[in-house]
């Protein structure tokens, strides 16, 4: 073969919205540790923005939306398995890791429910935005989402209460999430329905607004709990790096 041919045969160009998404994934990790830092370092500029989590996290969700469309859902529905399988891992590997996790550290009691509350919650914003991201199956990711949502008012305060040892109380909170992930999402992916062009041009901007919009939530809960983090940071830490971390070995 040709100098030419090979030149020729060459993979074709990133597009546009590839290009910013490899950026974004690159710098992603950077800004995290950066907001997480800067909101240790000066919590009281950020704790009034507290009400706008929500609206940031909408807005997030919004762009996840706006990338999905009719045909994306269409292989789903032609491939239910990874769907099933993602569904069951959530609600069976992660509160058994968070419960086992508690003896082996040997967690106080309030630490330790929270802990296993955390493994007994399901997938949410950071799952489908870090899918987003990685230019992984946003559709099957905010599928398993949004399934997962769904059964959380009744997975959620069962598997705890199995797990912890006493029930718990359900309440709102789960129609928030319900509303926080599955109403945006609707609402993008029925813009992207009825103005695709429009959105395709934009579509390069949204990872941007994914990154900074997760930063500043990070931002927000961080300034909050300031001072739980110092008192038994480390502690915490180290159970949440390595509930993170099995659960990506066992998933």
């Amino acid at each position: 073969m040709s100098t030419s041919d090979a030149v020729t045969t060459q993979s074709p160009a990133l597009s546009s919205e590839d290009r910013s998404a490899r950026i974004a994934v690159t710098v992603f990790p950077l800004l995290i540790l950066a907001a997480f830092a800067i909101a240790m370092i000066t919590p009281d500029t950020f704790k009034p923005l507290a009400p706008g989590v929500n609206w940031a996290l909408g807005v997030i969700m919004f762009g996840m939306g706006l990338t999905l469309t009719l045909p994306d859902f269409g292989l789903i529905v032609k491939r239910p398995l990874p769907v099933l399988v993602g569904v069951v891992a959530q609600y069976l590997i992660m509160p058994l890791v968070g419960w086992a996790l508690c003896y082996v550290f040997g967690l106080p009691d309030a630490v330790a429910v929270g802990v296993i509350l955390v493994g007994c919650a399901p997938g949410g914003t950071a799952s489908n935005v870090i899918s987003y991201l990685a230019k992984a199956d946003v559709a099957l990711s905010v599928t398993m989402t949004s399934i997962s949502t769904l059964l959380a008012p009744l997975m959620t305060p069962l598997l705890t209460a199995w797990l912890v040892g006493n029930r718990m109380p359900v309440d709102g909170a789960a129609m928030d999430i319900l509303l926080m992930v599955l109403a945006p999402v609707l609402g993008g992916f029925i813009v992207r329905f009825v103005a695709g062009k429009f959105v395709e041009k934009i579509l390069p901007l949204l990872p941007w607004i994914s990154v900074f919009g997760i930063c500043y939530v990070l931002l927000v809960v961080v300034s909050g709990s300031v001072n739980k983090i110092l008192t038994s940071g480390a502690l915490i830490i180290a159970v949440v790096i390595c509930h993170n971390l099995l659960g990506y070995l066992f998933g």
